[in-house]
């Protein structure tokens, strides 16, 4: 299948922290805003713009892991042996899988926390 896929590098102070790259389906982008790469980065993020096409997100699933840096090292400008998060974020309308995004993040800069519901 044909995907849109997107690159992007966020800072901190002028420091890049994170790397992210979004993939979304091609025949539910096409000749919409989200199509044009002026318009990056994408205003209000993926969930928002996936909202300006009558696409609701109503779950995203992330699996989460840690490794040193391979290649991006030097694109988030890292010190050896800094690790870095991978995040893997696959988010669905429904059942429908609409945008996957992965996640090179500086762990030196981040902490990640999570909160659920517990039956």
């Amino acid at each position: 299948a044909e995907v849109l896929a997107r690159d992007f590098r966020f800072f901190i102070d002028e420091r890049p922290v994170q790397l992210s790259t979004s993939y979304l389906p091609y025949r539910l982008v096409h000749e919409s805003l989200i199509e044009d790469p002026g318009r990056e980065p994408w205003p209000g993020g993926t969930i928002a713009q996936l909202e300006t096409i009558g696409i609701r997100v109503t779950m995203a699933v992330e699996e989460v892991s840690a490794r040193l840096p391979l290649p991006e090292a030097r694109d988030l400008e890292l010190k050896v042996g800094t690790p870095v998060f991978l995040v893997a974020c696959t988010m669905f309308a429904a059942e429908t899988p609409v945008a996957i995004s992965d996640l090179v993040m500086a762990a030196d800069q981040y902490v990640l926390s999570y909160r659920f519901p517990v039956d």
